[in-house]
C-alpha cells in the first residue's frame, strides 16, 4: 500500500501553453510481510510543458527526478536515483477516440552494491501506445500497449517486456 501527497501548480502561459511543476511525497509499504524490506520513502519532482496544436492534438515534453530511500533491510535493488525526459503526442484521430503516442528514457544509478558486482546502472526505453474511447460523459475504457527495453551494465537485469492493459474509469 502506497500513500503520500502530491501538490502541483499549472501554469497556463497563454492558450496553446501549459507549464507544470509537481512535488510527490510518497510512502512505499509492501502488502507482504516478507517484502518488508522494499518499504521505501519516494520523492519526485517533475516539470513539463505542453503545446495545443491547432489541429486539437498536442505535444508534451516532460523531465522528473526521482529518489526512493529503502527503510530497511540489506536489499540492494530498492534505494536510487531515477531522471528521466519523456515526450508524447496525443491527438484525437476519430470522433470520440483520443490516442498518445509516447517515448520516456529513464537512467536509474543504485545506491547499494552486491560486493560481488559493480554499482548497478540501469538505462530504459519506454514506447507506448493509448486509445482511449469516450463511452459517456462519465466512462471511458482504454488500450495502453508499451514495449520496454532496460539495459544495465549488470547482465541479469537487462530485460524487454511487451505488456497491453485495459482500463475500464467510471466517474460516480
Amino acid at each position: 500500500m502506497n500513500f503520500g501527497i502530491s501538490p502541483k501548480i499549472t501554469y497556463l502561459y497563454d492558450k496553446t501553453v501549459i507549464l507544470e511543476a509537481s512535488l510527490k511525497f510518497v510512502k512505499k509499504k509492501m502488502s507482504k510481510s516478507n517484502d518488508s524490506d522494499k518499504d521505501a520513502n519516494i520523492k519526485n519532482i517533475a516539470f513539463s510543458l505542453t503545446k495545443k496544436l491547432e489541429d486539437k492534438s498536442n505535444i508534451q515534453v516532460k523531465t522528473y527526478f526521482t529518489l526512493e530511500k529503502k527503510i530497511r533491510g540489506i536489499r540492494t535493488d530498492v534505494s536510487k536515483e531515477l531522471k528521466g525526459i519523456s515526450v508524447a503526442y496525443a491527438k484525437e484521430f476519430l470522433p470520440s477516440y483520443n490516442t498518445a503516442f509516447s517515448y520516456q528514457y529513464d537512467k536509474s544509478a543504485y545506491e547499494d552494491n552486491d560486493p560481488n558486482l559493480p554499482v548497478r546502472r540501469d538505462n530504459s526505453d519506454i514506447y507506448s501506445i493509448n486509445i482511449t474511447k469516450t463511452i459517456d460523459e462519465k466512462s471511458t475504457v482504454s488500450l495502453n500497449i508499451s514495449h520496454i527495453d532496460v539495459t544495465s551494465n549488470i547482465q541479469t537485469n537487462t530485460y524487454d517486456k511487451n505488456s497491453i492493459g485495459i482500463t475500464y474509469t467510471k466517474i460516480f
